[in-house]
């Protein structure tokens, strides 16, 4: 039973994390390009949409 809490902790966390990596690639194409809204902007609202 302990295993797959386990498991269910880690791809929580792993979706967490690439849901953040892909908020700052996005972040940092606009910020590269001067638009709005950067890099700390997009990894927040991917963060709170994953």
């Amino acid at each position: 039973m302990g295993k797959s809490i386990l498991i269910y902790h880690v791809e929580w966390f792993v979706r967490i994390l690439i849901a953040a990596i892909c908020g700052c690639c996005i972040g940092y194409e606009r910020s590269s390009r001067n638009k709005g809204a950067g890099i700390r902007t997009h990894a927040i609202l991917a963060l709170g949409s994953a």
